[in-house]
């Protein structure tokens, strides 16, 4: 039995692993919104936490990463998404990567409200939601969604492809690729390296 992973019509999307940076190892520490927006604008320079990233990649199945490390790779700029890709596969290629796959920007949250790191970072993309101002308006964050799948749509063509990107990018991403006709098992937001493949909705899981 041959496993659908390998042939082309496949889209693997995969969350970068956890980084080293402090509302990350500890989101249930209390800090003020004021802190909170300082971090944010330091979080797109943030590298992994090699040991926990390395220990996670053994739990995936060893299928799903074979099939990956033989699809196309791309990637978003930002040094957690590359590294995340050169951890997980584990060869000498160049990985194509692009502005067009960041995150999407966090709006900034009131100064004086304190929470724990974690509430605030869902206060702000509950913000961002309800339309307040970022380096990224909704408008143009869901428009670079598209045009990143395209860009996926245009190398499935000829092989698997698989995206190393951001939590949030990749759940717009992955409501652009339902609505594009492409079907996952899962569409709630991704943990920290997770993966997840995406298969035309008239194709079969597996062939024998």
């Amino acid at each position: 039995m041959v496993v659908a992973e390998y042939r082309i019509g496949r889209i693997y999307l995969i969350r970068h692993g956890k980084p080293e940076f402090p509302y990350t190892n500890e989101p249930g520490r209390w800090i003020s919104g004021r802190e909170f927006n300082r971090l944010s604008e330091l979080y797109s320079g943030s590298a992994l936490k090699k040991d926990w990233n390395s220990g996670r990649i053994e739990r995936h199945r060893a299928e799903i990463l074979a099939a990956i490390r033989k699809s196309r790779p791309l990637s978003s700029d930002l040094l957690r998404a590359r590294q995340t890709a050169e951890l997980l596969l584990d060869r000498n290629e160049q990985i194509e990567v692009s502005e067009v796959f960041r995150e999407v920007p966090l709006p900034t949250v009131p100064e004086i409200l304190v929470l724990p790191a974690y509430w605030h970072l869902i206060l702000a993309r509950l913000l961002w939601y309800a339309g307040k101002s970022s380096d990224e308006p909704k408008t143009e964050a869901l428009e670079r969604a598209r045009r990143a799948a395209e860009i996926l749509e245009v190398h499935e063509r000829h092989s698997p492809v698989s995206l190393f990107s951001h939590g949030f990018f990749l759940y717009i991403l992955t409501k652009e690729l339902i609505r594009r006709g492409w079907q996952c098992e899962e569409t709630r937001p991704m943990k920290y390296l997770e993966i997840r493949s995406f298969h035309r909705k008239d194709e079969s899981r597996k062939s024998s």
